[in-house]
């Protein structure tokens, strides 16, 4: 049976490759669904045992690389995470933590 560092050794080098054959325009290696069940674990994993957690460990960062060939955007507002929100209720939560009313902005 695998150790526990090797697990989180081995999770991290999916989800990395996963990562960046997103974001590099390649074939998806998994499906996002499966690629959020394996970051949930991942993290799990880390927080009961960080001293087996990698300093490049995708649970530590947002994206990838940028693909220099595409356009730059700038968004009037920044763009970010719902950080892994798993119910309506925490997705509400984080929409009131950044406009007045999100329900009424939602319809």
């Amino acid at each position: 049976m695998m150790d526990i560092k090797n697990i989180i050794s081995d999770l991290t080098d999916e989800l990395l490759e996963a990562r960046r054959n997103y974001y590099s325009g390649q074939i998806e290696s998994m499906s996002d669904a499966s690629y959020d069940d394996k970051e949930y674990y991942l993290m799990s994993l880390e927080a009961k045992y960080p001293q087996f957690s990698r300093s490049d460990s995708p649970t530590k960062g947002v994206g990838y690389k940028p693909v220099s060939k595409l356009p730059k955007v700038t968004h009037k507002t920044p763009q970010l995470s719902l950080d892994k929100r798993y119910d309506v209720e925490e997705i509400i939560d984080w929409a009131r933590e950044r406009y007045s009313d999100p329900i009424r902005q939602m319809d």
